[in-house]
């Protein structure tokens, strides 16, 4: 079996935002958010896998494998380990959440491209 390279999330954004002048409109939301969705998984679980080849404490690693607290246990080791890092991962989750959840708003293209450049600094 092939390990799939989650940073592959990133680019998979990246193509469809350099799609998006292209496809109907109905569906350019529907493509931001996605954009917007797989920038953060891009940046979770590269994250989330390196921090588990770090030398941590049992309970630590087990949350975050296994339990439904793994985002925001991540956020708050990066934000440990630099606060201005997780502010950014932080925000990248919340952007997210909108993205997935709220479809009261808007998703703009500026929200795209912050996501993709704060998976750069990640």
């Amino acid at each position: 079996m092939v390990e799939f390279d989650p940073r592959t999330f990133y680019d998979f954004a990246n193509y469809i935002k350099g799609m998006t002048n292209s496809i109907p409109e109905e569906i350019v939301q529907a493509a931001y958010r996605t954009c917007i969705s797989r920038a953060y998984y891009a940046a979770f679980l590269s994250t989330r896998d390196k921090i588990l080849l770090l030398r941590i404490r049992e309970d630590v690693r087990r949350t975050i494998e296994r339990s439904e607290l793994t985002h925001a246990v991540l956020a708050e080791i990066i934000k440990k380990i630099d606060s201005e890092l997780g502010d950014c991962f932080a925000n990248l989750r919340k952007r997210r959440n909108n993205a997935d959840y709220n479809t009261k708003i808007e998703i703009k293209p500026k929200d795209v491209v912050w996501a993709l450049k704060s998976v750069d600094k990640l």
